[in-house]
């Protein structure tokens, strides 16, 4: 290191700022290796080999810190820490061995043959030239730093540590703790911290504690949650708490669960007001069936007596007819009103068949010799058939009634825009 003495301020300042650079960079390696899940003897023995490096490289920013005390005091003395720089560099060659030989890999002992370069015998026998191995050995330990971070930080992403699961955990949008039987929290991720907060005003310490401070602020105990806690905070938005036993060997312990059923819970509430309403529509439309079905009784009703005026005003015609051409009743004609007035109303309750209807009519007129002839046909419109039938059926009654006409002419056809009858 003597070389040094006799170099710029600047250049010793500039090796200084390398020599801390690469501590710092190593003991962040340090950190993320040990912060790796757990993989056994090969990893705790790559901790102890990072650590022996952070120690080297610790000791070789000591000569050059050494250098600029010893300037400042105007002085050149021995680089020193010998003892200490063949230890570590020793931890550094047996753990770089183990690796090489569990690992079958070489790589690790690019280290120790760097590290020989700055032994004390090794700078004792390259003199004034040992500062260029100083400063190369510097530069490779800070890059080799820079590497193993970047190397560990992506195994870290993709391998399962301490900190994985947990920040796991804290992802979920789920409350989630694992208590031990007491209640004393094992694990407990920030969703289910939120949870207590807001119903307790603090943090439980104790799971079995946090059931007992929600249980009075439930909202439903049973039905659509099987009996489940479920309780609502201050947003609105409802949560339900399940406590599930787990067994691991010999020891029982505890997950307690904090889920959203918000968008359940008001498709639930939705579905009931629904139901309600659909069962008040229910009743509604029973009623109006009913109502309906007494205004078609009415209905019947008044066709009813309509049919009867109309079969009993043929009938009276009929033997007006009758007793003006004979003095007395002619008893053929008396037995064919009496034979026909069944048949008369067994028409009424089929009159939707209009055609049937006015051939009975005109059988029976035909029968007390009265000569209907019909031309043309019905509409094939049943509505407008029965309402001709109705007319054709009230004249003739009115022709016989008060004409005395032995001979009627009825006619049906179709014009262009309209029926004639």
């Amino acid at each position: 290191m003597h070389n040094f003495y006799h170099m710029p301020k600047e250049v010793i300042l500039a090796v200084s700022m390398i020599s801390a650079a690469g501590v710092v960079i190593q003991s962040i390696a340090l950190i993320v290796c040990i912060n790796r899940h757990y993989g056994g003897r090969v990893q705790r023995t790559e901790n102890i080999s990072e650590g022996a490096i952070l120690l080297h490289i610790f000791l070789l920013s000591l000569l050059i810190a050494k250098v600029q005390t010893n300037l400042r005091n105007d002085l050149i003395l021995p680089s020193g820490n010998i003892f200490a720089r063949y230890m570590v560099f020793f931890v550094v060659f047996i753990t770089a061995s183990v690796m090489c030989r569990t690992k079958r890999t070489w790589v690790p002992m690019i280290s120790v043959l760097v590290g020989m370069l700055t032994l004390p015998a090794v700078e004792k026998m390259w003199g004034d030239n040992f500062s260029a191995i100083y400063v190369f050995c510097l530069v490779y330990f800070m890059s080799r730093s820079i590497y193993m971070v970047a190397v560990k930080l992506r195994e870290l992403k993709t391998c399962i540590s301490e900190l994985s699961v947990k920040e796991a955990m804290d992802a979920l949008h789920t409350g989630i703790l694992f208590c031990e039987p007491d209640g004393r929290i094992i694990l407990i991720n920030r969703q289910m911290q939120k949870l207590m907060i807001s119903l307790t005003g603090m943090v439980v310490r104790n799971g079995r504690e946090f059931l007992q401070e929600i249980s009075g602020k439930t909202l439903r105990e049973s039905g659509e949650f099987d009996g489940r806690m479920v309780f609502q905070w201050e947003d609105e938005s409802v949560w339900m708490v399940t406590d599930t036993l787990l067994q691991m060997g010999t020891k029982n312990y505890h997950q307690i669960t904090a889920a959203d059923v918000t968008e359940k819970w008001n498709a639930i509430a939705l579905l009931r007001q629904q139901n309600s309403e659909l069962d008040q529509r229910g009743e509604e439309l029973k009623q109006t069936i009913a109502n309906l079905r007494s205004i078609y009784s009415k209905e019947e009703a008044l066709r009813a007596k309509s049919r009867i005026h109309d079969i009993l005003g043929q009938r009276i015609a009929l033997l007006i007819r009758s007793l003006r051409e004979n003095d007395r009743p002619d008893e053929a004609l008396l037995k064919t009103f009496i034979e026909d007035w069944p048949i008369g109303f067994a028409d009424f309750r089929n009159e939707h068949d209009a055609e049937r209807s006015l051939e009975a009519m005109m059988e029976m007129i035909g029968g007390i010799g009265v000569e209907i002839n019909m031309s043309g046909c019905l509409p094939e419109n049943a509505e407008l058939a029965a309402a001709f039938t109705d007319i054709i059926s009230e004249a003739v009654t009115n022709a016989i009634r008060h004409g005395f006409a032995k001979e009627i002419d009825i006619s049906c056809e179709k014009e262009e825009f309209m029926w004639k009858v």
